[in-house]
C-alpha cells in the first residue's frame, strides 16, 4: 500500500473510531501513528465539516454531527473514481468504503471496480421503503437456518453494520428479525404501507454480535488468542469495548448477549484459539453444538453432562 493510500484508509478509520469516541492517544494507537499525526487527522475532519464534542474530563473526542445538510453529500462519478484510485484492493475496510461510495453516489454507470457491490441496489430500495414506511419483498433470500431461498415479506426498520444487516418486522411471524443484505436477491417495494407499526419496537437494542435483545439476556466470558481477537474485532467491531487484555496472547471478552448461538459459533470456527468459556450453561451449550458436528461427535459425553 502506498503512503497516499494509507492516509486515505486511515482517515476513514479515524471517522469510525471517533464516532464511538476516543482520546488522541487511543486514536494514534488504532491508526499506528504518532499523537501529532492523530491530531492532524482530527483537524482534517474538522476542516471538511465534522463537528466534535470534547470531554475535558476524559479527554475524549466524539463526532456529534456530520456536514451541514445544504452540502451535497452524493458523490459524483469523478469523485468516486478519484477516491477509488487511492484505495488498496484487498482490504476489508476498503470494501466497506466502496459499498458506501456506491450507495451514496449519483452514478449512472458503475465503475468496473464496483461491479461486485450489487447489494447496493438492495440497500437503496430498503432505504426508500423505510423513508416511505412501505413493505418490501426480500426476493430469493438465502436463509442459513433453513438452507433454502424464498421470498419474505417484511416491514424494514433499520440498517446496521455498514448496511450489511437489516432489522425488519415480519408479518408472517409477527416479530423483529435480522437479515443479511448480501443474501437478498432483490428488493421489491410493495404499494401497501407498513401495517404493524404499533408492534414495531421503539428502540432496537442489539448485543456485540448484532443479535436483537427480545427477551433473554446472558452474561458470557471467552478467553481467545490474539489472532482470534483480531478476526473477531474485524467482523464484530463493537466487541472492542468489552475486551480486556489478559496477557500478550490472551484477550477476555466479557459481555451480555441475546443468545448463545453467535458466541458459540466463534468456538466452532476457531476452536484452536479459544482458551476458556464461562459460565457453565454457555460452555455446555457450546460443547453440545460441537458434538453435533460430524467430525466432533466423539467428544466424551461427560464433558457435556458435567
Amino acid at each position: 500500500m502506498s503512503e497516499r493510500q494509507r492516509q486515505v484508509v486511515n482517515l476513514f478509520k479515524a471517522i469510525r473510531k471517533l464516532y464511538r469516541g476516543c482520546t488522541i492517544r487511543q486514536l494514534a494507537f488504532a491508526l499506528d501513528v504518532s499523537e501529532k499525526t492523530a491530531y492532524r487527522y482530527k483537524d482534517t475532519l474538522i476542516e471538511i465539516g465534522f463537528r466534535f464534542y470534547a470531554d475535558k474530563h476524559t479527554r475524549q473526542y466524539k463526532i456529534v454531527d456530520k456536514m451541514p445538510m445544504d452540502i451535497n453529500l452524493a458523490f459524483s462519478q469523478e469523485e468516486v473514481e478519484f477516491i477509488l484510485g487511492f484505495l488498496p484492493e484487498e482490504e476489508e475496510l476498503s470494501k466497506a468504503i466502496q459499498n458506501k461510495l456506491y450507495i451514496h453516489s449519483d452514478l449512472r454507470e458503475v465503475p468496473r471496480s464496483l461491479d461486485e457491490i450489487e447489494f447496493g441496489r438492495s440497500v437503496k430500495g430498503l432505504q426508500k421503503a423505510m423513508q416511505n414506511k412501505k413493505r418490501v419483498i426480500l426476493k430469493d433470500y438465502s436463509s442459513a437456518n433453513s438452507n433454502e431461498c424464498r421470498h419474505i415479506v417484511v416491514e424494514p426498520l433499520k440498517l446496521e453494520d455498514q448496511y450489511r444487516r437489516l432489522y425488519a418486522f415480519t408479518p408472517e411471524r409477527k416479530k423483529l428479525m435480522q437479515f443479511k443484505t448480501e443474501r437478498i436477491g432483490e428488493v421489491e417495494i410493495l404499494p401497501e404501507s407498513q401495517f404493524y407499526s404499533n408492534l414495531h419496537p421503539k428502540k432496537i437494542e442489539t448485543d456485540s454480535f448484532w443479535w436483537v435483545f427480545d427477551g433473554g439476556r446472558h452474561e458470557i466470558s471467552m478467553d481467545v488468542s490474539l489472532g482470534v481477537y483480531h478476526m473477531l474485532r474485524e467482523e464484530y467491531p463493537r466487541i472492542e469495548r468489552d475486551v480486556i487484555k489478559v496477557d500478550k496472547n490472551c484477550f477476555r471478552l466479557e459481555t451480555e448477549v441475546a443468545d448463545y448461538t453467535a458466541p458459540s459459533s466463534v468456538v466452532l470456527r476457531y476452536p484452536e484459539g479459544i482458551f476458556d468459556l464461562a459460565p457453565e450453561p454457555f460452555k455446555a451449550y457450546t460443547i453440545n453444538r460441537l458434538r453435533g458436528v460430524p467430525l466432533w461427535k466423539d467428544i466424551p459425553r461427560y464433558m457435556v453432562d458435567q
